[in-house]
């Protein structure tokens, strides 16, 4: 079991959540084994009336939730025809769109009207787990992956994330993968990995402990977690968990301990009356003329390097529910990635099972 002690315990709530999340699509190109949402709704509204929804959603997330970030996926997003509408609507409101897409209409073009309308952050689902067209190898994949990396670099303005399930039979693709985000941490801020549990469905004897996962990660950036959120009925359990990696010259030089973390969310609290979901590397520049140290070089050492060279990488891990003994799901407590159905807050990952009656609609 981690020593959660040694992390900062972030303290949002259901009703003070920077995060939310809308879906504007259920049609999608691919269909990745284990995916946690099943397309079972074969009529859509149009699109004006769905943006309607959408927007409405929007303002009551805003009202009810307090959000910095609003997470827009589907389905397929870059499916849906009004999603730049949406995507303007939300940066309106003074809410850092982020985009969920699997990135296969994503291109330079596309890229740009994005960054115009004033998408804050795009995270790009690419594994090898997804039977994608073109993509058998991991050398395909990070041959794919470096593509809208420079795509991003030339663009700019929009922050580039990457997500992927953590499986048993991909754990040994971790040092590649860690070696590749390290190289493009000038553009790859984000990098979230998920895991497999037989609660949505999923193949069986993939399941990997978020221990080790970061465990993995802790090798492979020679950094420890900083932050974490619990779950619900086991608090000394971890639901997810970050490690923030410092880098010059794609080299890891130091990491963002639970202290400096903590500083990040309440500075930026004070300011706005909101905790932030995603920092970017701005947030780590501190006060002081050294800024923050970091566990493998002190300060001063970080100061005399030339700061504009420093990115900050989070790596973060996120658990799916498990079935207790007992029935319960234990679920990640005020769920960042929560949405509304039926005026409900329900987490995103069991929107199909509550539809289906196979759960009720839980939201602490």
């Amino acid at each position: 079991m981690m020593n959660v002690t040694e992390m900062y315990r972030i303290p949002w709530t259901k009703d003070d959540n920077p995060n939310a999340w809308v879906e504007v699509t259920t049609q999608c190109q691919l269909d990745c084994p284990g995916c946690y949402r099943g397309f079972d709704e074969n009529q859509e509204a149009s699109p004006a009336e769905k943006l309607l929804e959408l927007e409405q959603d929007t303002d009551t997330l805003i009202r009810i939730r307090n959000i910095q970030t609003l997470s827009i996926a589907g389905g397929e997003p870059l499916l849906f025809p009004l999603l730049d509408d949406l995507i303007s609507y939300v940066h309106s409101k003074g809410v850092a769109p982020r985009l969920f897409t699997n990135a296969m209409q994503l291109t330079e073009k596309r890229l740009r009207r994005l960054a115009s309308a004033g998408c804050a952050e795009v995270i790009i689902h690419a594994s090898l787990w997804q039977n994608r067209p073109g993509i058998k190898t991991l050398s395909e994949l990070l041959e794919l992956k470096a593509k809208y990396c420079e795509m991003f670099r030339k663009v700019g303005n929009v922050r580039l994330g990457f997500i992927e399930p953590a499986m048993r039979s991909n754990l040994a693709n971790f040092g590649v993968l860690f070696a590749f985000y390290q190289r493009n941490a000038d553009v790859v801020g984000n990098v979230v990995f998920t895991t497999f549990k037989d609660v949505y469905g999923g193949p069986t004897g993939e399941h990997v402990p978020v221990a080790e996962i970061s465990a993995k990660i802790e090798k492979c950036y020679g950094t420890r977690p900083c932050a974490y959120i619990p779950k619900i009925h086991h608090p000394e359990t971890v639901a997810w968990l970050l490690n923030v990696a410092v880098l010059r010259n794609g080299q890891v030089v130091g990491g963002i301990d639970k202290d400096q973390y903590e500083t990040v969310q309440e500075m930026y609290r004070i300011a706005t009356g909101k905790y932030m979901f995603t920092p970017d590397s701005s947030c780590f520049e501190g006060p002081s003329e050294n800024g923050y140290p970091s566990r493998r070089s002190s300060s001063s050492d970080i100061a005399r390097g030339n700061r504009q060279t420093l990115h900050y990488q989070i790596v973060s891990i996120v658990d799916s529910p498990q079935v207790l003994a007992d029935g319960r799901l234990d679920l990640c407590d005020s769920c960042p990635d929560a949405m509304l159905y039926k005026g409900e807050l329900v987490p995103k990952c069991l929107l199909d099972k509550i539809k289906n009656g196979l759960v009720a609609v839980i939201q602490r």
